[in-house]
């Protein structure tokens, strides 16, 4: 698969679960949306940040919680790592590089392709 189609599958995968988490929250504890995309957030992320006052109370909001902790790390490991992967293995370069010459070849007009010039043509 190519390397930006793996990080946007991704991506789009972590916001379904943003969107997936706040309705659950919404659903499942009564909180509005803005509270409830905070604590979607805040729990994909493992971010320590706020009071604790919105928390889940419920059994199956407190399932939920752990669903999204385990794919949501699962998932930002995933991308960080593809990021890097594409970084130190040169492939940052190959895209920009051939989008380049893709970009080069498509403002080319009247020419004429030779094939076959060399030893053997």
């Amino acid at each position: 698969m190519n390397p930006i189609k793996k990080i946007v599958f991704a991506l789009s995968t972590i916001l379904l679960i943003i969107i997936t988490g706040t309705i659950g929250f919404m659903y499942l504890e009564g909180y509005n949306i803005l509270d409830a995309i905070a604590v979607t957030i805040a729990t994909l992320t493992t971010s320590t940040v706020g009071f604790g006052n919105l928390v889940p109370h419920t059994v199956s909001g407190k399932i939920l919680t752990l669903m999204i902790i385990t794919l949501g790390v699962s998932l930002v490991a995933y991308v960080f790592g593809s990021v890097v992967g594409i970084i130190l293995e040169g492939q940052l370069k190959n895209i920009v590089g051939r989008t380049k010459m893709l970009k080069k070849i498509s403002s080319l007009e009247n020419h004429i392709i030779v094939c076959g010039a060399g030893r053997v043509g």
